[in-house]
């Protein structure tokens, strides 16, 4: 269970059964729950997804020899789409990476696939599975520092989408957050403090 379940089922959610995790799939209907997202907002609980930190000084090459994109492009507060793939390159799950910084990066996973990532992240930084068939010496880079942040710090994700999500964040943010915010470009992220909490809000639909 997600740490908003019990809010799911006080509002009358639909819950089903999904990658072990129990979460709703509607509350009225899946038209009327559509249409809110397309004309106003709709908030989107997340928190069955795996998120991984991938720190240490090799971290940029690490991620460079296990996902699909380069991450040595990405900025700090920058993020960007990729795949993880296997050594024959088949895709063994598509991911999110973000740059907090050049020592330190985040994986957003998919939760039917968090198992088998986890385990093929950590296998590959340990030297238990190929990353090149022709060179199987071939190694990412020196060790890196994998951490299940959803298991070790509580971090979850929650999604804000629609025409009036900004409008809607802004309410909790203070001046100095607003504009942190609306500064941010596509794909992009900032790290706040609200009301005690730490928050990394980004565009990244």
């Amino acid at each position: 269970r997600t740490p908003l379940h019990d809010a799911h089922v006080e509002l009358g959610a639909r819950l089903v059964s999904f990658a072990g995790w129990t979460m709703p799939v509607w509350y009225t209907s899946a038209l009327d729950e559509h249409r809110a997202v397309r004309e106003k907002a709709g908030l989107f609980d997340l928190g069955h997804m795996g998120v991984v930190q991938i720190s240490g000084a090799h971290a940029t090459e690490f991620l460079n020899a296990v996902t699909s994109n380069y991450t040595a492009w990405l900025e700090d507060g920058q993020s960007h789409y990729a795949y993880l793939l296997d050594p024959d390159g088949r895709i063994l799950d598509d991911v999110m990476v973000y740059r907090r910084a050049a020592d330190r990066y985040l994986m957003v996973v998919n939760a039917v696939n968090e198992a088998k990532d986890w385990e093929w992240l950590t296998g590959i930084n340990d030297g238990r599975y190929l990353i090149d068939r022709e060179i199987p010496a071939r190694r990412p880079s020196p060790k890196v520092t994998i951490r299940d942040l959803k298991r070790d710090r509580g971090v979850i994700d929650i999604a804000l989408q629609g025409p009036l999500s900004g409008e809607i964040l802004e309410r909790i943010l203070g001046p100095e957050e607003r504009l942190s915010v609306q500064a941010l470009e596509r794909t992009g992220f900032c790290e706040l403090i609200v009301d005690g909490h730490q928050l990394i809000v980004a565009r990244t639909g």
